[in-house]
């Protein structure tokens, strides 16, 4: 047991080696001029890490649950880690999502990133454009949103063209049947367009009354309506979506 968890913590130390070789990372942060005139470096170390070290601890859990479901990461999944991280974009790639456990506002969304690292890894997966946008997203998503998401993706599933209108009622139906109130609904889908998890469209709807004897008495109004389709990164966070649900 003592040479396997040497052997993993050496691992480990590789792995950060390797990180800081192709992102060319100095050890010198806590000499910066920028830390020091808050006063004394070991207070200002000592603060930051009392207050971040629970949450910290309950995010890297849940990391850890996506990365290794039925325990703690072996020496041989690190080693694969370890072989992954052969370059400069897979090396800021292991970097920003490791990073981005800290940074999340939400333990189901560094459940989710754990998969994701331990699909690309498994997989020897090159970095796609949508897996890109959508570890971006999580770091911004509350659980909330998470629940949210899953509801809207299920919802979609069931509409005829696979969209459906913000105002329409049969989807204001739907999320308020399962006590999902209006407004965290609307925040979620803002949140949800801005970090293309979802495509927005508009609609014009134009109704006119004209006046065959005066034209020019003639009258008419426009309706522009919302309407909300699946995007690929979307679709691709759904997926871990159901996997941690």
């Amino acid at each position: 047991m003592g040479n396997e968890i040497e052997k993993t913590k050496n691992t480990l130390d590789t792995i950060s080696e390797k990180l800081k070789g192709y992102l060319d990372v100095r050890d010198n942060i806590l000499d910066s001029e920028y830390v020091q005139v808050l006063g004394d470096v070991s207070k200002v170390v000592g603060l930051l890490r009392n207050a971040s070290s629970l949450i910290a601890q309950k995010r890297f859990e849940a990391f850890l649950k996506g990365f290794k479901p039925d325990g703690i990461p072996t020496e041989e999944q690190l080693a694969r880690l370890r072989d992954y991280i052969n370059n400069e974009e897979k090396a800021q790639f292991i970097s920003d999502t490791l990073s981005k456990i800290l940074l999340s506002k939400s333990t189901k969304s560094c459940t989710i990133l754990g998969i994701i690292m331990y699909e690309v890894i498994e997989n020897k997966q090159n970095i796609s454009h949508d897996y890109l946008v959508c570890i971006d997203a999580l770091m911004n998503l509350f659980d909330k949103d998470i629940e949210n998401i899953k509801f809207i993706y299920e919802f979609l599933d069931t509409t005829e063209f696979g969209r459906f209108y913000s105002l329409g009622r049969q989807f204001r139906n739907a999320y308020k049947s399962v006590n999902i109130d209006k407004s965290s609904m609307e925040l979620t889908l803002e949140k949800a367009v801005n970090y293309q998890l979802l495509k927005r469209t508009y609609e014009i709807e134009v109704d006119l009354d004209i006046d065959d004897d005066s034209p020019s008495s003639s009258s008419g109004r426009a309706e522009n309506e919302e309407l909300y389709h699946k995007s690929n990164p979307g679709k691709l966070l759904f997926d871990f979506i159901k996997v941690v649900s």
